[in-house]
C-alpha cells in the first residue's frame, strides 16, 4: 500500500537523470511488495526525500528506500525500485545522507555505484527472492 509521501513525491516535479545508469543490481521474480518486505526485514526505511527517478523503458520509479548505520550517518545506501513485465528491478548506489550533507546530496557528489550494487546484491542474494 502506498502512503501520502509516495503520492506527494509523484505530484511534485523532482525529476533527475542519474549520472551513471550502472547502479543496476538485478531483476527479481517478485512483486514490489515482496521486495519491500525484504527491505523492511533488513532494516531499510522508506526514502521520502529523494529525486523522482525516471527510466524511459520503465517510467517513474515505484519506490525509494534507504539504509544507513544511524539517521545522521555521513553516507547512506539509496535503493530505487521499478517494475516491468519481467519483475521488480532494483537499483542502488551509496551517496551522502541528505540529513547530514544536504548540499552534497543534492549535487550528487561522490556517488559510489559499485559499493551500492555490492551492498544491495549481497542483501538480496541472502533473501529468498529469485533473480532472473
Amino acid at each position: 500500500m502506498r502512503g501520502p509521501i509516495d503520492t506527494i513525491r509523484r505530484v511534485v516535479p523532482l525529476f533527475h537523470k542519474p549520472k551513471n545508469p550502472n547502479d543496476f543490481v538485478g531483476v527479481y521474480d517478485a512483486s514490489i511488495e515482496e521486495v519491500e518486505e525484504v527491505f523492511r526485514a533488513n532494516g531499510l526505511k522508506k526514502n521520502p526525500v529523494s529525486f523522482l527517478s525516471y527510466k524511459k523503458r520503465f517510467g517513474f520509479e515505484k519506490a525509494s528506500w534507504a539504509w544507513w548505520e544511524w539517521k545522521f550517518a555521513t553516507r547512506k545506501y539509496h535503493f530505487i525500485l521499478f517494475t516491468g513485465n519481467d519483475g521488480t528491478r532494483v537499483y542502488c548506489h551509496e551517496e551522502y545522507n541528505w540529513k547530514r550533507h544536504p548540499i552534497k546530496h543534492i549535487r550528487m557528489k561522490n556517488i559510489d555505484i559499485p559499493s551500492g550494487v555490492h551492498f544491495a546484491g549481497r542483501m538480496l542474494r541472502e533473501s529468498e527472492l529469485d533473480e532472473y
